[in-house]
């Protein structure tokens, strides 16, 4: 089984972590990593593959962020974000 280190950098430029997507940026859900408790949570709140997120605000020292994600905002931890990766928007 091969295991995903979500802080290593992704060899292909158009995919990132939603932790890594910046502030003005749009990319789709391409598929979320972790737990089955956490995917259930994420899933609750909308955050599903082809989906499109935005990043909105950051708290003052990064964590947590607000995105947008079908027009309303969530709020997630950078802990969770990494854990959701993005094809970015071309």
């Amino acid at each position: 089984m091969t295991h995903m280190n979500a802080s290593v950098p992704l060899s292909n430029d158009n995919t990132l972590t939603l932790a890594e997507l910046g502030p003005g940026e749009r990319a789709s859900i391409r598929s979320i990593a972790g737990d089955a408790s956490l995917k259930r949570r994420l899933s609750a709140m909308g955050v599903v593959r082809g989906h499109e997120v935005s990043v909105d605000q950051k708290a003052p020292f990064g964590d947590p962020r607000i995105y947008t994600l079908l027009g309303y905002q969530i709020c997630l931890r950078n802990e969770d974000a990494r854990k959701i990766l993005l094809t970015r928007d071309r």
